[in-house]
Formats: structure tokens, C-alpha cells, sequence
């Protein structure tokens, strides 16, 4: 697994776009940014 260093969050986050519909993604948007404004309220 020397693959880490290359592995950015980008990437990732890039990789689960293209995985994913539309829907799951507005759906990991809206938790996350509900998440984030309960995590700063």
C-alpha cells in the first residue's frame, strides 16, 4: 500500500462523484453541511 502519499482528499472526493448519482450526492452534501452548522452554531 504505497499508494498513500498519492491518495489525496481531492481525489477521493473526486472518485466518489463520479461513483455516485446525483442524489447520493446531494444527499452526503446536505448531512454535511447540516453536520457542519450544528458542529459551529
Amino acid at each position: 500500500m504505497s499508494c498513500f502519499s498519492s491518495v489525496s482528499p481531492v481525489n477521493r472526493v473526486g472518485s466518489f462523484l463520479k461513483k455516485s448519482t446525483n442524489e447520493e450526492v446531494l444527499r452526503q452534501w446536505i448531512k454535511f453541511i447540516s453536520t457542519i452548522l450544528f458542529v459551529y452554531s
